[in-house]
């Protein structure tokens, strides 16, 4: 299962591919909202833990200022036919 780390930007990234793979709203829980002791530091408002689903599958994603700069990465995703596949390229 992919999990994506961003620099404070992991909800605007959720959303954006919720709205290009035609997803429900993402599921986010917010560094605020952790367990007492299980915060990871980083803006209260910041995402310590957010989720889409894409498909059949689920795509996960958190901010963290200290994680490593992607150098790259890649997704497989199936979809249904080459319209659908080129849409979501573009």
């Amino acid at each position: 299962i992919p999990y994506l780390f961003f620099p404070g930007t992991a909800e605007a990234a959720l959303r954006d591919y919720a709205r290009i793979f035609g997803s429900p709203e993402p599921q986010i829980m917010r560094v605020k909202d952790a367990p007492p002791g299980e915060s990871m530091g980083g803006s209260p408002d910041g995402v310590m833990h957010g989720a889409i689903k894409v498909g059949t599958g689920t795509l996960y994603a958190s901010d963290w200022a200290e994680a490593a700069p992607m150098a790259g990465n890649s997704i497989c995703l199936s979809v249904p036919n080459t319209t659908e596949g080129s849409r979501l390229f573009e």
